[in-house]
């Protein structure tokens, strides 16, 4: 997924979870989405992230 898809999947998420979606709120969730996808060995929903 490209940057633009990746950010507008996190404003979703964050949304859906009546959470601002701010720059910085996106950056650091994007980052910890990427960050558990890497570590998990796997690519998975961003939902994944709350219950591995």
């Amino acid at each position: 997924m490209d940057s633009s898809g990746k950010k507008a999947v996190i404003e979703k998420y964050l949304e859906d979870k009546g959470e601002k979606a701010g720059a910085v709120n996106v950056q650091l969730t994007k980052a910890s989405a990427e960050m558990f996808c890497r570590t998990s060995g796997e690519t998975k929903r961003v939902r994944d992230i709350e219950t591995g």
